[in-house]
This record gives C-alpha cells, sequence and structure tokens, in this order.
C-alpha cells in the first residue's frame, strides 16, 4: 500500500482512495489507484500504509482491479 487518502464519512462507510503497488508475481510490479468504500470503522482501520490488503486485476488491463476485503 503506498497511500490511503479518506474522501469522505457518512455514518459507518468510509470513501477513500488507495495507491496500491501490485507485484503480480512476474517481476514488474505496477501501481494503481481504485476507490474502495469500507463499510465500517473497522474495515477501514485495517488498511494502512505499507500494509498489504489482496486484490484481484485483470491480466490484460492492469487498471482494473478488486480489492478484496476481509471479512468483519
Amino acid at each position: 500500500m503506498v497511500s490511503v487518502v479518506d474522501e469522505r464519512t457518512i455514518g459507518p462507510v468510509t470513501r477513500s482512495r488507495l495507491t496500491l503497488e501490485i507485484d503480480p508475481g512476474d517481476g514488474s510490479p505496477f501501481e494503481v489507484t481504485t476507490r474502495v468504500a469500507f463499510p465500517t470503522a473497522a474495515a477501514r482501520s485495517r488498511v494502512k500504509v505499507g500494509g498489504t490488503i489482496p486484490v484481484r486485476f485483470d491480466k490484460d488491463d492492469r487498471t482494473r482491479i478488486v480489492v478484496d476485503l476481509p471479512p468483519d
């Protein structure tokens, strides 16, 4: 995780902009920025700069990613 910027909080939901460094395992890491809506403050607190989170991405279009948030 390169950066986390909280953009908006409405009730328990926090929308954040994440910049991630993704290592696809082939020796060519890349950065991508995405927005994630965390359903609870506890879910948001588990995501920190320098940490790792699981993601899935389209190998043909690396700008398309899905962040796999752990369950609360």
